[in-house]
């Protein structure tokens, strides 16, 4: 197991009721096995994690990206605005 941190953005703070997680997941988890294993812990929020980023270092993963210890996170929903 690995241990990950994760920041979530706009609409998935309100879902999770907090700006950070913490997991710790399998070794060789990828970027989306991680989005559905959030939407286990939070199921309210599957809808909007099947349309979200996952981003590491500024920079959007594959969704077969795997997952690196220690390695912080950010959920990107997409937003929209006028």
């Amino acid at each position: 197991m690995i241990k990950i941190n994760i920041e979530a953005f706009a609409i998935l703070r309100d879902f999770f009721g907090k700006e950070f997680l913490e997991y710790e997941v399998p070794e060789g988890t990828t970027a989306q096995e991680l989005l559905k294993l959030i939407a286990e812990s939070y199921p309210q929020s599957e809808q909007i994690l099947n349309v979200t980023r996952v981003a590491h270092r500024d920079e959007y993963l594959s969704h077969e990206e795997v997952l690196i210890e220690n390695g912080s996170y950010a959920l990107i929903p997409p937003v929209s605005g006028g």
